[in-house]
């Protein structure tokens, strides 16, 4: 039986670590300039913040997480 360590906080996680890792985000954009068209895979995408960027930037934006909580949380951030 798995686990999911994120059910109970996937809805809140980025209210608590999204503005931790903005940084992180920025950076990513920097070192990987998105592209129109670029396809883009996020492994560990966890509620796709990352992501989105990527998407608002004409990406295809490709994610996987264990934690089928934060993975329903990507879906609905990405209309996926």
């Amino acid at each position: 039986m798995k686990v999911d360590p994120y059910k109970k906080n996937a809805k809140l996680y980025d209210t608590f670590i999204g503005p931790l890792t903005s940084g992180l985000r920025a950076l990513g954009m920097k070192m990987f300039p998105p592209r129109e068209g670029m396809a883009v895979l996020d492994v560990g995408c966890g509620t796709g913040i990352h992501l989105e960027l990527y998407q608002k930037a004409g990406c295809n934006v490709y994610g996987i997480d264990q934690s089928p909580s934060m993975l329903q949380v990507a879906r609905n951030r990405l209309g996926k």
